[in-house]
């Protein structure tokens, strides 16, 4: 009897085992959400059920997918998604078990509703909250007998100028070699403590274009830049052409508004926007751009880089086939993703059925030779009150200090990558004096050369001291030789200078060494050596060199801004010739761009905190006579300024019109179209064309016409 009980016992318990697992089971088996999926916001024509899931989700996590198929969906329910609209649609997935989900379908649109709204919408955004983004990609390559390699490339922004207090700017530039950085910029905003630093690292490749770096750098605030934007008014937002024609005319290229509304048109399709505007999408047929690149076997050049470029990475092929190795690509989509005002909310880059991530985006396969491609992670803009802050995995709190400050190391850079001018032999027809000191002190900045016109040896010549232009960190007596010489053959003593320039010297050093030179041309002993006439010396400088003279000039007729500088002379110009000038710091390119700021503070010193010019009263003086217009332009001899439609900086010319024109100062102003008849080449006349290439023809008229007045300035003497 014992035995059968203890027997009975066992079975009751292994009976209650098995039901307890029976319900633990069922429970796990039991579905907690159930959802649908397909790719939203799209034109009717594209949207296909196809593409339409039922998700299962279980208590275990587990998923499970049900592809919708058309007897799931009513007749009437189908017929809706032949219309745009923000439609409710039943899916009938199992007997008596159904579940409604909202499908949004886009009506056609057209390319300018697309680019206006979006840019329209960030003017809406920007004063609300933060603008982020992200964008990941990589590109691979892989060379027959080669290891395979792979570039990754990682960005993260966050712009603050909205209206709320706090500054959180931010930025994340990584580019990745085999999963190590060989490019790297790391910054973040630092509002309230000492100034930020802004990490760099560059190594690889990028050795080639800047020094081999791994340091923090003392900056400043990039809230002290960018402040604040303003709520716009309707009637005061841009749309995508005013925004272009703005930006463009900036540059002085707004002629290429027409071209690249015709790029634009070409490229992006299939724009299309919800009823209620709060979404809007647009395709790039990157096809189109693909079907473009045979017409650059028929330039040699293309094809001569492309092969240097392959060869650099270990390959033996050309242009050729690479076109012809291009595998056609799909297109790929905007999506942008508007609130109730039309601000931004997101605005994200997707293939046709809506995946960030795009694998091989662009692919090379050059089969049995190469294989190639570009994939995309993510491209993503969002708006909200979040901001990006360093990461913490890549140690570069333990990077170096650097000795110099971020914005003087990229001054390094700068000139470094521009380097030097290369002393050639003089034009014919040219007496040519180099490399005279005009200080007792011999180092490469107080050196100067004299060109002559040979035919007039022996004769005293009217003078041009020319102040070479750079940036005022660059450039050297030898890249502005030619231009000089062609102007010494118009009859001149044509003095070429060099002088100190940032980061090597501190203002007022440069425009000393600029009355160094005045007083080395009134010099008794060095006029009779070189012919000079010193009753007629005249002045020439461009861009920099352009803002230098005349910034010389306002401190040689006004005894205070000589006292300041500590200079004196007893020099006079007849007159003064610029070329695409610098004029002020007040407007740089017509915005107000912390540019302006931060090159004015380097005009005196490395540690100063942003904007000390304005306050340190060994300063202000120095920093208030750079914009020109404060100084004494009322004195000013007579002006030849020439300047063109592709002048990156003829607001400053025409800036300098303006003031000799309110001031009566008599002026000649040689501006140049791009379709000047004197320029039946149609080369392009950007900033300095008539210094860096003097003898177009167009130069040539140009630099004549200069001359010219200068001659029509000379005094005779007995």
């Amino acid at each position: 009897m014992i035995k059968r009980n203890k027997l009975s016992y066992i079975v009751l318990l292994i009976l209650l085992f098995l039901t307890l697992s029976i319900f633990l089971s069922s429970c796990n088996n039991k579905i907690v959400d159930v959802s649908v999926e397909c790719v939203q916001n799209v034109r009717p024509k594209d949207f296909s059920i196809d593409n339409m899931q039922v998700i299962f989700s279980y208590k275990d996590g587990r998923i499970e997918n049900l592809k919708v198929t058309r007897d799931m969906i009513s007749d009437e329910d189908y017929e809706k998604l032949s219309k745009p609209g923000r439609h409710t649609i039943t899916v009938n997935y199992e007997k008596n078990k159904s579940i409604q989900t909202e499908i949004n379908l886009l009506k056609a649109s057209n390319n300018d509703t697309f680019f206006d709204t979006l840019v329209q919408s960030i003017q809406k955004a920007a004063p609300k909250d933060n603008i982020n983004g992200e964008i990941e990609a990589s590109v691979y390559y892989e060379i027959t007998g080669q290891p395979r390699k792979e570039y990754s490339l990682k960005l993260k922004f966050t712009l603050d100028i909205d209206t709320k207090q706090g500054a959180e700017n931010y930025l994340e530039l990584v580019i990745e070699e085999d999963r190590e950085i060989i490019f790297g910029v790391f910054y973040k905003d630092n509002p309230t403590g000492p100034r930020p630093y802004l990490y760099v690292k560059v190594d690889g490749p990028f050795t080639n274009l800047l020094s081999e770096t791994q340091n923090k750098f003392l900056s400043v605030s990039t809230d002290s830049y960018f402040g604040t934007a303003s709520v716009p008014e309707n009637d005061e937002l841009m749309t995508f052409e005013g925004f272009l024609d703005y930006v463009l005319s900036i540059v002085g290229y707004d002629q290429f508004v027409p071209l690249i509304g015709i790029g634009k048109d070409l490229l992006f399709s299939n724009a299309a926007i919800s009823e209620d505007s709060s979404v809007n999408t647009i395709d790039l047929d990157l096809k189109k751009i693909t079907d473009m690149l045979p017409a650059l076997v028929e330039n040699p050049g293309a094809e001569a880089i492309a092969r240097d470029f392959i060869a650099s990475i270990g390959g033996d092929f050309g242009l050729v086939e690479v076109i012809s190795g291009l595998v056609t690509p799909a297109k790929i989509r905007f999506n942008s993703f508007y609130d109730a005002d039309g601000a931004l909310k997101t605005l994200d880059v997707t293939d046709k059925d809506g995946n960030k991530k795009i694998d091989n985006l662009l692919q090379l396969n050059i089969e049995g030779i190469a294989n190639a491609g570009i994939n995309i992670g993510k491209i993503s803009v969002y708006v909200d009150d979040t901001a990006f802050s360093l990461p913490l995995d890549r140690g570069i709190e333990n990077w170096d200090e650097g000795e110099v400050s971020f914005e003087r190391w990229v001054l390094q850079q700068y000139k470094e990558m521009l380097g030097y001018g290369i002393k050639r032999d003089p034009r014919e027809g040219i007496e040519a004096h180099y490399d005279i000191n005009y200080t007792e002190i011999d180092n490469e900045y107080n050196k100067l050369d004299v060109y002559r016109p040979s035919s007039k040896q022996g004769e005293v010549l009217p003078v041009i001291i020319n102040v070479h232009g750079g940036g005022w960190v660059h450039g050297d007596k030898e890249s502005v030789a030619s231009y000089c010489q062609s102007l010494a053959l118009q009859g001149f003593a044509v003095v070429n200078i060099n002088y100190h320039l940032m980061p090597s010297a501190y203002l007022p050093k440069p425009i000393q060494d600029i009355f160094d030179v005045f007083n080395f041309v009134m010099d008794e002993e060095n006029a009779d050596i070189y012919g000079f006439d010193t009753n007629n010396v005249f002045l020439t400088g461009d861009s920099a060199g352009g803002h230098y003279a005349m910034l010389s000039a306002s401190v040689l007729l006004d005894p205070e801004l000589s006292e300041v500088y500590g200079v004196e002379s007893d020099i006079q110009f007849r007159a003064i010739g610029v070329n695409s000038t610098g004029f002020t710091f007040k407007e740089v390119l017509k915005i107000p761009l912390p540019f302006a700021h931060y090159y004015v503070n380097q005009f005196f010193s490395d540690d100063l905190p942003y904007t000390a010019y304005r306050d340190d009263p060994r300063y202000i003086e120095m920093a208030n006579s750079l914009n020109l217009e404060n100084n004494r332009i009322d004195l000013f001899p007579p002006m030849f300024v020439s300047s063109a439609h592709g002048d990156l900086f003829k607001v400053h010319s025409e800036r300098l019109v303006d003031e000799l024109e309110k001031y009566d100062i008599e002026y000649i102003y040689d501006f140049r179209e791009q379709n000047d008849p004197a320029n039946p080449e149609r080369f392009f006349l950007g900033h300095d064309y008539n210094v860096n290439a003097p003898d177009w023809p167009i130069s040539v008229e140009v630099n004549n016409a200069l001359c010219a007045f200068f001659k029509n300035h000379i005094q005779e003497t007995d």
